[in-house]
């Protein structure tokens, strides 16, 4: 089936907002066995909206638009889709909103169908599960393919995880399988599949993509957190500290709270996390995790000896029993030949033991802080599960 994807309005061409909306319209397909064949952005002129909706009627099965249905002056959508219904003899039937105010549009064609939905996210998403999704599932289930399977990953380099990890996997690939990979900051999303190839049933299918699944996973499992798209770093960190009794506090430097920020994302983290200490000047790393005046002045506030004992300070001064902790360079200055920008050092300390390692980031402000943050969750999840092996294969310094 092949369905196309027009979403409208100057903002998104302007970047002034980035458009979710293909993306959660390609995931829920996804999920369905189907795939978003193409997606197209155009202005809200409406000499262009108009021609676009003339050069897909009766080229794609299925047109979804989004954006230009509500009331103000740049909303033109509703306007020029009334016209082009009145030139191509067509009906527009409305459909309600149970997700705010603007409703959708369903125009019926011979070939084509379009339903026109509105740009707000939460109600494009919202509309397009509940309304556009069935609709596309019930003439659709002779095309359907194989959902997917998920691996979700962190703390390797996407390179590494294909030719270290990984590896050669050509014997599935000849039997139809398929395996991409979805890049983060610091985290890598595999997605695997197996080809709808003439012939093959589903049992055939699911059983190839079970053997194939047992194979990457096995070559991966030390630096996989997760086997859905939900699954989060900060969820399954803190349902290991639960899993213990452990509670958990962070002193953050170079991130600012990033850490904090991502493990409270979780509803119902505070009975696991105690909180964030930002200590991000050397004044605040002594006076609130207890950090020597010797050490800073001696090894830097970028070293293994001042995470260490920001990580070991933040257990006492918040009472509980893991600490983490990062320092780093982030930049885009205050770099050195010995520290250049993108140098982190990491501290975690547990009841069992206390440790730093370090790694060279990235080299931009934005990077290094957003992989900071994962890195020092993926190597807690790690410790916590008795994994031995740190992210990008870096040694514990006591």
């Amino acid at each position: 089936m092949r369905i196309l994807v027009l979403s409208i309005g100057d903002e998104l061409l302007l970047g002034d907002t980035i458009n979710t909306n293909a993306a959660a319209f390609g995931r829920l397909l996804v999920e369905e066995g189907l795939r978003l064949s193409q997606e197209q952005m155009i202005s809200d002129d409406a000499s262009m909206i108009y021609q676009a909706l003339s050069d897909a009627w009766g080229q794609w099965d299925v047109v979804v638009t989004t954006g230009g249905l509500g009331p103000t002056h740049d909303d033109r959508t509703l306007d020029v889709l009334s016209r082009f219904c009145k030139d191509y003899s067509l009906a527009m039937k409305e459909y309600d909103n149970a997700f705010g105010v603007e409703k959708g549009v369903l125009v019926q064609g011979e070939k084509t169908w379009l339903m026109a939905l509105p740009g707000v996210p939460y109600e494009a998403e919202g509309m397009f599960k509940t309304i556009v999704l069935p609709k596309i599932l019930a003439s659709a289930q002779q095309e359907l393919t194989f959902p997917p399977r998920y691996i979700m990953t962190a703390g390797e380099r996407e390179k590494d995880l294909a030719n270290e990890f990984i590896g050669d996997w050509s014997h599935f690939e000849q039997k139809g399988c398929t395996l991409a990979y979805l890049p983060g900051a610091a985290n890598v999303k595999l997605r695997l599949g197996v080809d709808s190839t003439p012939g093959i049933t589903k049992k055939e299918a699911m059983g190839l993509l079970d053997e194939f699944e047992v194979f990457v996973r096995g070559r991966v499992a030390f630096c996989t957190y997760g086997s859905k798209t939900t699954d989060t770093l900060s969820n399954i960190v803190l349902e290991l500290c639960r899993s213990r009794g452990w509670r958990l506090g962070a002193a953050e430097s170079c991130t600012g709270g990033m850490i904090g920020a991502s493990l409270t994302d979780p509803a119902g983290a505070s009975d696991v996390f105690m909180g964030s200490l930002v200590t991000y000047s050397n004044e605040a790393k002594i006076s609130q995790l207890g950090v020597k005046t010797e050490t800073l002045t001696q090894f830097g506030a970028v070293s293994k000896q001042t995470v260490i004992e920001m990580a070991m300070g933040v257990r006492k001064a918040l009472g509980v029993e893991v600490g983490c902790s990062v320092s780093g360079v982030a930049g885009p200055s205050g770099g050195s030949n010995e520290k250049p920008v993108g140098t982190i050092w990491f501290g975690l300390s547990t009841p069992a033991e206390t440790f730093a390692w370090t790694t060279q980031v990235g080299h931009t402000r934005e990077l290094n802080r957003s992989r900071s943050v994962i890195l020092t969750l993926e190597a807690l999840r790690r410790t916590l599960v008795g994994e031995s092996r740190l992210p990008r294969g870096v040694l514990k310094q006591l």
